[in-house]
């Protein structure tokens, strides 16, 4: 489990009973954990505890707090609220009054943590055992005053239950009550009892006899019953504890042998289990961890036969139940106690069911599969910023990552600017898996500071107003002023795909490719670079991005499905041209198509039969079809123009050779189909290149146009070499760049940490 900042919710720190021993296990399964609650009384509660990190609330700083703070029940709702845990991944809150109801509100683009509620029982003071606390004892004025806020207090609680994503029980009757106070259900994890420590004593239990009650001295514990029967049989019992019933019970008490022992030590309250007569266990309580300890150290129990004892006490065998809660009642139970010959090892045998380590192993195990469902089920607010959408790869990439993104698992958003000559409607079809267009025409290539300003404006108040978890911007443009903007927003993860660095870009002047350099160097203080290919990565971290990370996205369509089969590869049987080599993409300055025209001239004076064929269009396409015209290639070279993908995929498919001698590039789109068809490449010796292409496996790299010519004769000449470079092309781009690794990488890089 990946969860980075855990925190642990108690309703308050007062003494060391059997839920702050189940806070101890939480710590000792989350060392890092922060703890929050009501009032800390760091001499009642153990070291362990102490060591880490604690945050009370503004009622621990009223004097004397911890003599009163049952009474400020009306403001404890009030006082849980102010702790804001929204920032954390895990909440545990351990519940019986209001620990649940921490405020859980995250800052914008995080979302909510998982809040895991392990409940000892729902608020009992208002609920089923709202006479119990508040008996005929109870000072009058309390009792109303209770009555009169009972409502509100009812009312709060269940409306905080819904801030629980997952509820655990500490036995199967509080499982029972989360029921029927939430309509919830709940797991059941028995909570821990150090059945290492407490053990039988390896000696003989001592000549003394005396019965024994250990836990808070509250109404609801019913000690008065303990004390009555004792009474009436004549029997010692000590009664180890403190509370605000203490006063009441000693009155009680008066000319019985009864010894009030306030809280103990481990090791003296294990002895005094080890030697007690039996455990007397008199309340409705809903686990009952005392009773398991005193089984641990093989001692019999008598309880009630009511509530959590009912799961923890076997009659006849670790103990005897009464049926009635009167004095008279427990006074014949533990006469009928006295005739059955408990054995020591049984009962501590019993004991073990409840042990340390099931609590730790059971619980661990139950938040790591909800916190694997919450990652799984969690959406996730992505949007993908581009400047140039529409035909081409960065545009087709962007669109794959929208239409293939799992939308159960996420809400994405496409922010975009569209190419000149492409119509803003025909790529929202291709990206036609978003769940939502924004249309930004003043996101130009092109430096324009009006442009670049108003764009900027319109990102900063898109980001604040939608308010997503992560903003992922493709190329240069999209990703300065995206990242700026996000940052700007408080878009806590931001990812750059720069796709090709402008500074790169040979057709600008050495002031403008330092500009790019500069402003690149600055945006790297913004988000986290992911790089589509390992040269790109190695330029991200030369300019200062922390963080850098790889995923080889690429937009292959159904080039894997349009290649020809590895019998077919390289024999040219699909063209009744001799041999066909191709280009494929936009015709830019960065692709270089002069340089394959010059190609085209050249293969035609040294092989007959051999056909150039440039797939694509753009801006240079006049240019170079006067080239052709002027150089008398018009039988040797074709230029397609724009096709449909699936069209310029069949006429790739039918090649023979690509080749791709570009300027710059990041990850050429182009080589990938190429290779996806079973093509031999051979493409110039960059960057972007050289992180697909490997000489004599897959193609050829060219540093001038004469190697150039040299390795696609070579390639045209040998059909065998062809075939052979071709396949291992195909089955490395199957291996590496597949839609599925795609996806898998971005759903891995998009998951919430």
């Amino acid at each position: 489990m990946k969860a980075k900042r855990v925190a642990l919710v108690h309703d308050w720190l007062t003494g060391m009973r059997g839920g702050e021993k189940v806070l101890e296990a939480a710590l000792e399964l989350f060392p890092q954990a922060e703890i929050y609650t009501l009032i800390h009384r760091p001499d009642r509660v153990s070291d362990l505890i102490n060591s880490r990190r604690i945050h009370v609330s503004a009622l621990d700083c009223l004097p004397g707090v911890s003599r009163y703070y049952r009474y400020l029940l009306p403001l404890m709702p009030w006082a849980i609220q102010g702790f804001e845990l929204g920032d954390y991944d895990l909440v545990l809150s351990f519940n019986h009054c209001v620990a649940k109801g921490v405020s859980l509100t995250p800052h914008p683009g995080r979302r909510p943590p998982l809040h895991i509620c392990y409940c000892h029982t729902p608020m009992r003071y208002v609920y089923d055992q709202f006479h119990d606390y508040f008996a005929d004892g109870s000072r009058g004025w309390l009792r109303f005053a209770a009555g009169l806020l009972r409502p509100a207090l009812m009312r709060w609680d269940k409306k905080t239950s819904r801030g629980v994503d997952y509820f655990v029980a500490n036995s199967e009757n509080v499982r029972r009550r989360i029921q029927k106070a939430y309509g919830r259900d709940a797991a059941v994890i028995y909570p821990t009892a150090d059945t290492e420590f407490f053990r039988p004593s390896p000696v003989p239990r001592g000549a003394e006899s005396y019965y024994l009650v250990v836990g808070a001295l509250v109404a609801y514990k019913r000690v008065d019953l303990a004390i009555a029967a004792c009474r009436k049989l004549g029997v010692p019992l000590k009664i180890v504890g403190v509370g605000t019933e203490g006063h009441r019970l000693q009155d009680r008490a008066a000319g019985a042998a009864v010894e009030f022992l306030g809280w103990q030590s481990g090791e003296a309250l294990r002895e005094l289990y080890r030697n007690c007569e039996a455990f007397l266990f008199p309340a409705d309580e809903d686990f009952g961890i005392t009773a398991v300890e005193a089984m641990a150290c093989g001692r019999p129990v008598i309880a009630y036969k009511k509530g959590g004892a009912l799961e923890t006490v076997l009659e006849g065998v670790t103990g005897i139940f009464f049926e009635t809660q009167t004095a008279t009642a427990l006074a014949d139970a533990m006469r009928r106690a006295k005739a059955v010959r408990f054995d020591c090892e049984t009962i501590r045998s019993h004991a073990l069911k409840f042990d340390d380590k099931r609590f730790k192993d059971g619980f661990a195990s139950f938040v790591r599969e909800a916190w694997e469902k919450h990652v799984a089920a969690a959406q996730v607010r992505v949007m993908q910023v581009v400047e140039c959408g529409g035909p081409g790869g960065t545009g087709y990439q962007v669109a794959a990552i929208c239409n293939g993104l799992d939308p159960a698992r996420f809400e994405t958003s496409l922010v975009y600017a569209v190419r000149p000559g492409s119509a803003p409607r025909d790529y929202e079809a291709m990206a036609r898996g978003a769940a939502h267009f924004f249309h930004v025409p003043d996101m130009v290539r092109e430096i324009s500071p009006l442009s670049d300003l108003r764009a900027f404006r319109r990102l900063y108040r898109l980001f604040r107003r939608r308010k997503p978890d992560i903003v992922h911007a493709h190329s240069s443009k999209a990703g300065f002023l995206a990242r700026l903007a996000a940052w700007a927003a408080g878009v806590e993860r931001i990812y750059y795909s720069p796709r090709g660095y402008s500074f790169l870009q040979t057709d600008h002047s050495d002031f403008r490719r330092w500009s790019y350099w500069f402003l690149e160097r600055f945006a790297a203080m913004f988000g986290e670079v992911v790089a589509v290919s390992q040269s790109e990565a190695v330029l991200a971290r030369g300019l200062g991005s922390t963080g850098v990370r790889v995923v080889r996205d690429a937009y292959l369509g159904d080039a894997l499905a349009a290649g020809r089969s590895p019998t077919a590869l390289g024999s040219g049987a699909s063209s009744p041209y001799g041999s066909v080599v191709c280009a494929s993409g936009r015709l830019t300055f960065a692709r270089h198509p002069e340089a394959f025209v010059r190609l085209a001239r050249r293969l035609s004076d040294a092989r007959s039969g051999v056909k150039c064929v440039w797939i694509g269009g753009g801006e240079l396409q006049p240019l170079v079809e006067e080239m052709i015209r002027d150089l008398g290639l018009t039988s040797n070279l074709e230029v397609t123009g724009w096709l449909p993908h699936e069209e310029a995929l069949r006429r790739l498919a039918e090649a023979d050779i690509l080749v791709h001698y570009s300027r710059w590039d990041a990850i050429p789109n182009a080589v990938l189909e190429a290779m996806a068809c079973g093509l031999p490449v051979v493409a110039s010796d960059i960057p972007g290149n050289r992180g697909l292409v490997v000489p004599d496996e897959n193609g050829f790299l060219a540093a001038t146009e004469i190697e150039l010519l040299e390795r696609t004769l070579q390639l045209v000449d040998d059909p065998e070499l062809r075939r052979r470079l071709g396949a291992v092309g195909r089955d490395a781009v199957r291996r590496e760049y597949g839609r599925e690794r795609l996806l898998r990488e971005l759903t891995e890089l998009y998951g919430w940490v």
